[in-house]
């Protein structure tokens, strides 16, 4: 299921977060833009077999199919400018024949503003959007959005902390604003660590990008609206640990290809309507696998 990449101190508070400009980078300083931009497009699918819920007979198994495209622009002394588009189609198919919900589609937007005050600060300001629904139901009703930002400091020409806040709103639920946090400490040539949304750990076998291992603990969360059989209208989020292994591979061409295989420590279903809960139900421990191809230019 979804993954969104954020900095996060306090997982269990993230579920509702956007998708934001963290798709495709956790990293929140600023790369080298070439001139004119680089812009990126990518293709998702992702698979999570059958598992069953505790307590109950009835199961469910969830594939997701995604495109997108990102783009990162220069500013010259205002910095860099980094935008990103996503839709999503997720089928969801349950056994016996007891669906609580069906496939939905979601349609994310992110921006980031990363602007350096000087040589040791860097102001960095994210903005989001996404809509999220049950096919069958219209997608606006599943709108949330999101709006933050993060001062970073340079503690060493390896390590990067920030702190800041965001403000985000969420499907039958209360806004709120809440602490931003991130870490970037490149270790050595070939090790990385990154707080996003929980930590990825990252090894670059030749210390040039274009072959890389990466292992991470994560906290991931999505959110739709969907009807029930008289009309009614309730949001459904899905939430829980993942501890993934990936490769990243990297051509020349621009080419990027990235298979992961995943286990969720649980798929966490809650549904709730008018700031209720209604139904809360969850799996044992799930895996997941998937593949990411994306050409970048």
């Amino acid at each position: 299921m979804k993954n969104p990449i954020l900095p996060s101190p306090c997982p269990r508070r993230w579920g509702a977060f956007l998708y934001f400009a963290f798709a495709f980078s956790p990293v929140l300083s600023a790369q080298p833009v070439p001139p004119g931009g680089q812009w990126e497009l990518s293709a998702t699918v992702a698979h999570s077999p059958s598992a069953s819920f505790k307590g109950s007979d009835d199961r469910i198994r969830s594939t997701r199919y995604s495109v997108g495209s990102s783009g990162r622009f220069a500013l010259g002394e205002q910095g860099f400018l980094g935008l990103a588009l996503r839709g999503s189609t997720v089928q969801n198919r349950w056994s016996p024949e007891a669906a609580r919900f069906g496939d939905f589609r979601e349609l994310d937007f992110g921006a980031r503003w990363i602007r350096p005050v000087n040589d040791d600060w860097t102001f960095v300001g994210l903005a989001g959007m996404q809509m999220a629904a049950e096919r069958g139901t219209s997608i606006s009703s599943g709108d949330t959005y999101g709006l933050g930002g993060i001062v970073q400091y340079r503690v060493s020409p390896v390590l990067n902390v920030g702190l800041g806040a965001l403000y985000n709103t969420r499907l039958d639920r209360s806004n709120r604003i809440l602490p931003l946090a991130s870490v970037e400490w490149r270790i050595s040539d070939h090790w990385q660590l990154a707080s996003a949304n929980g930590i990825i750990l990252r090894y670059d076998v030749a210390a040039d990008g274009r072959h890389q291992f990466e292992g991470s603990v994560l906290w991931s969360s999505v959110q739709f609206r969907a009807t029930d059989a008289d009309g009614q209208r309730f949001s459904v989020e899905e939430k829980g640990w993942r501890f993934s292994l990936a490769y990243h591979f990297r051509h020349a061409s621009g080419l990027h290809l990235r298979p992961y295989v995943a286990l969720n420590e649980r798929r966490d279903f809650e549904m709730r309507s008018q700031g209720q809960r209604i139904d809360r139900f969850r799996t044992g421990v799930a895996p997941s696998f998937g593949l990411t191809a994306a050409w970048r230019f």
